[in-house]
């Protein structure tokens, strides 16, 4: 069966996802070719050889010498180098395009400057609880519609619940501690789905990055395998201005509010245990022991 592999499917892939891609097309290319010289001797046997070619061939390959094996090095290092130059050739042409649209991070709101770009529009709160307890603990985030207008007019929508589903009653799903704790899956609430407020629920592009994320308590939209975004979000649990943190996610999330109240109530959720059995790995890693459910959300 034929498969079509478009050049926008390629740029959606992570640069390592390219490389490797781009290293496999590569050998089978070519592996066809060093078959057929006298320098190398072929990297997969023949199928429908017959048997005494195919013995001839395994007697070849048993012999080889170290010089042919430093070729075959050689060989393998050259494809999987030109496939990290034409993956470095992709990433520059899309991070020309984005800072043509304006769309790189620029907006540091651990800065004067930065805060001064990004006006508070709105401000949303989640009350939470953990576990059994029966008092919820508020997290209060600020929204900063001036820069991602659409992204917080979805936001907006899943906290009041206008769409006839959003927020509340829903749990914190994930937590990788020290690092963000995820919510927002307001369908299986087990972070595989999301629906989101607008667009007729579905899933939209990213809109911008231009805030950055060196900042404690950041708020972000979880992207979907597409790299577009519906109601699946992330909170930065990062304790300092990390500027290191902020590389790993500036330009590949949309980042759009931040915690200004209940930092201490996302620091607990980050320290909650978590389940670690047999199937509690890849995307179910993460889960936590107690329930972390938003009882109750809205604007202020």
């Amino acid at each position: 069966t034929a498969t079509t592999f478009s050049f926008s499917s390629f740029s959606s892939l992570t640069s390592w996802s390219r490389s490797f891609l781009l290293g496999v097309l590569f050998m089978s290319c070519v592996n066809g070719s060093l078959a057929f010289t006298r320098v190398l001797p072929p990297l997969v046997h023949t199928r429908h050889a017959s048997c005494a070619a195919r013995g001839r061939q395994s007697e070849v390959v048993m012999r080889l010498s170290s010089t042919d094996a430093i070729k075959r090095r050689e060989v393998l290092r050259s494809i999987f180098v030109a496939s990290s130059f034409v993956v470095s050739v992709v990433d520059a042409r899309e991070e020309s395009a984005a800072v043509r649209e304006g769309s790189v991070a620029s907006i540091d709101l651990t800065t004067p400057e930065g805060n001064a770009k990004a006006q508070v529009t709105d401000k949303a709160f989640f009350d939470i609880s953990i576990g059994d307890e029966k008092n919820t603990s508020r997290i209060v985030i600020a929204l900063y519609g001036n820069i991602v207008p659409k992204t917080v007019e979805n936001f907006k929508g899943l906290v009041k619940g206008s769409p006839g589903y959003g927020y509340k009653g829903t749990e914190f799903y994930r937590i990788v501690q020290g690092l963000q704790i995820s919510a927002g899956d307001v369908l299986k609430n087990n972070g595989r789905s999301g629906k989101p407020a607008i667009n007729d629920g579905e899933p939209f592009e990213q809109e911008n990055f231009k805030i950055m994320h060196t900042a404690p308590g950041i708020v972000s939209m979880q992207n979907t395998l597409e790299k577009t975004v519906d109601s699946r979000f992330f909170i930065s649990t990062r304790r300092e201005v990390d500027q290191g943190y902020s590389k790993i996610f500036d330009n590949k999330y949309v980042a759009f509010g931040k915690v200004i109240e209940g930092l201490d109530v996302v620091e607990r959720i980050d320290a909650l245990e978590t389940k670690s059995g047999l199937f509690d790995k890849g995307v179910n890693s993460g889960k936590p022991k107690e329930k972390v459910v938003i009882q109750d959300c809205g604007l202020l």
